[in-house]
């Protein structure tokens, strides 16, 4: 399961910070960027570069996975493509809803069915 520990591995130190119960957990834009980030800057390369880092954590459990001989998840996936000479990149967040569940626990990422 990814969790934002796990995420943050993936960021220069100190991009995902928590104090602890309590207190808010915070994701550094200026970090995951490597930009100063103002509120007017475009959330774009922000979330591209989580999704990002995302796909990369996702490869490396799937690896785990495999040796572990459990089927792999696939909860984002990136598509290169060309629009007018141009790459385009196209990213898919995808999950599996156990209704059945909490509220805090939807996800089902070993893409069993759902409950």
């Amino acid at each position: 399961m990814l969790n934002f520990a796990q995420l943050g591995e993936k960021f220069p130190p100190e991009t995902v910070v928590w104090g602890g119960f309590g207190l808010p957990l915070t994701i550094n834009a200026n970090r995951v960027t490597g930009d100063a980030v103002t509120p007017e800057t475009n959330v774009l390369e922000f979330y591209a570069k989580l999704l990002e880092a995302a796909i990369v954590f996702q490869t490396e459990l799937n690896e785990q996975r495999t040796l572990a001989g459990l089927p792999p998840v696939a909860i984002v996936a990136k598509t290169i493509g060309q629009e007018g000479g141009n790459p385009t990149f196209t990213y898919t967040f995808k999950v599996t809803i156990a209704s059945g569940t909490a509220l805090n626990n939807l996800l089902i990422p070993d893409t069993s069915p759902a409950l």
